[in-house]
């Protein structure tokens, strides 16, 4: 499952709208949409807000998120 199917997923788990998330997170609902469309990339800022948002490790909404950090880890 790809990143934006995992926020668009953590958020309806929770109930929220798009417009809902936005203000939570005091975002604009524009933004939400990019992420769960796939067009932004998360900044690890955000997904670190977004992933204590939703009470679940960055990994769990970027999957590949530790065999990245791991390969950066190995290649220095």
């Amino acid at each position: 499952m790809s990143r934006a199917n995992r926020i668009r997923q953590f958020r309806k788990a929770r109930g929220l709208t798009q417009v809902e998330f936005a203000a939570a997170l005091g975002v604009n609902e524009a933004t939400v949409v990019r992420w769960e469309r796939g067009y932004t990339a998360l900044p690890e800022h955000v997904l670190d807000r977004l992933a204590c948002f939703f009470r679940v490790a960055p990994s769990d909404l970027v999957p590949d998120l530790v065999r990245v950090r791991t390969e950066e880890m190995t290649h220095a």
